[in-house]
């Protein structure tokens, strides 16, 4: 009776150890690896030009351009970047209104979906958050364009 206490407790003992290391071993095996700014860029262009989430409809070129000027992972730096080509789309739009409103439309969606991806993944800085309070080209070109723009707005 004794050895089959002493032999139940032992094999206790033993699967206990194996569940431990084998529960260590899936820690260590998912540990966090911080990708590289060089690996973000190449994935999010990747997606860019794939027309894949979180970038679509944003223009390669225009992501390569923001991604021109950024060169460290710093939140706001990244806003920084995205914002400077958003802006110059919101400059151009503004200055179609009168005269093309449906191409000054586009061009607010574009200024918009860019703000929206300087503020990616959230906006945890304040350059992200000061792109939250940009000009909404979105907004502006539900203004100009009227009911084409509002009749879009469930494709963006």
């Amino acid at each position: 009776m004794i050895a089959m206490n002493w032999l139940c407790h032992s094999l206790r003992a033993s699967l206990t150890l194996i569940a431990a290391l084998a529960i260590a071993r899936c820690v260590v095996a998912q540990e966090h690896h911080e990708r590289t700014l060089d690996e973000i860029k190449t994935e999010a262009m990747k997606r860019a030009e794939n027309g894949m989430y979180p970038l679509i409809g944003l223009d390669p070129s225009d992501v390569r351009e923001a991604f021109a000027s950024i060169k460290t992972t710093d939140n706001d730096e990244w806003a920084a970047g995205f914002s400077a080509v958003a802006d110059r789309y919101m400059a151009q739009a503004k200055a179609l209104e009168a005269s093309d409103p449906a191409k000054a439309s586009a061009t607010y969606v574009k200024a918009w979906r860019l703000y929206s991806f300087g503020r990616w993944p959230v906006p945890a800085s304040a350059g992200k958050q000061r792109l939250r309070q940009s000009p909404r080209g979105f907004s502006r070109a539900r203004k100009v364009n009227g009911s084409a723009a509002r009749s879009r707005a469930h494709c963006l």
